[in-house]
């Protein structure tokens, strides 16, 4: 598998950039990796182009502040597929915003990096990634949760 471009890793945890841009770099070798915080990511995508990929942690701990980030992320980078990793599944809900922002997929921090390259791989094809425990608690919140017959309001409304 081949990535066009470079990876971004944008995660406020230095050990984790660091173990993920070793895994990264020995699996694909020809393909530049870019660390940053969150903090940073705005300047860089200002001056950097060619990214092929973003692996972004979400959490923080205003979560409407993490999904709001993550839109302005996808407005700076419209092209480019967004793999969400998180030190837990956090809120289900916070996850789901994101996925229904744009994000292609989800894992969890330590997830072994065999499923990393999954994730990667199923989302440089185009397609979403989550992983099957994550799936099966997006099925249960999507079942608590009916549309509104009128479509033209696109509410949901919480079962009771």
């Amino acid at each position: 598998m081949s990535i066009m471009g470079s990876i971004l890793i944008i995660d406020d945890v230095y050990a984790i950039r660091q173990k993920l841009t070793t895994f990264l770099r020995q699996n694909f070798p020809n393909t530049r990796v870019d660390t940053i915080p969150n903090s940073a990511a705005n300047q860089f995508l200002d001056t950097h182009s060619g990214i092929g990929l973003i692996l972004y942690d979400p959490i923080e701990n205003k979560r409407h502040i993490a999904v709001n980030f993550f839109k302005l992320l996808q407005e700076r980078a419209p092209n480019v597929p967004i793999l969400l990793h998180c030190g837990c599944k956090h809120s289900e809900l916070d996850l789901l915003a994101c996925i229904s922002a744009g994000a292609r997929g989800f894992l969890v921090k330590d997830s072994p990096f065999p499923e990393y390259l999954t994730a990667i791989s199923t989302v440089m094809e185009g397609r979403a990634y989550l992983p099957n425990d994550v799936k099966i608690d997006m099925v249960r919140i999507l079942r608590s949760y009916k549309m509104c017959t009128n479509l033209a309001s696109a509410r949901c409304t919480k079962l009771v």
